[in-house]
């Protein structure tokens, strides 16, 4: 799992939770869907909460997808479409800034 460091820095609290029994399971759960959550909604909710939360973003995710979803962003809204292809492409990304915690 690699993360931003900021992520650790907003939620601090994530030191606390059982890597065994909920941070890789929740992790698992969210690259078999695709999804991704900051720590804080990965982790401070119940396991309904949490299954609740990855539906609803599949969901979302699947009218997208299909052209159903009637609040998705114009081309000029994105990251993509207001800077530039290159522009993202050639963000520099500072290694110092992620942690990978699958070692």
């Amino acid at each position: 799992m690699v993360r931003p460091l900021q992520d650790v820095i907003e939620f601090p609290r994530f030191f606390s939770y059982s890597l065994e029994e909920r941070i890789i399971p929740r992790h698992k759960i969210m690259v078999e869907n695709r999804v991704n959550f900051k720590l804080r909604y990965m982790l401070a909710c119940t396991d309904d909460e949490f299954n609740q939360r990855v539906a609803d973003t599949v969901e979302r995710r699947q009218r997208f997808e299909s052209g159903l979803l009637d609040d998705a962003p114009a081309d000029s809204q994105t990251a993509e479409g207001s800077l530039g292809k290159a522009a993202v492409r050639d963000c520099p990304a500072s290694e110092n800034a992620l942690m990978n915690f699958s070692e």
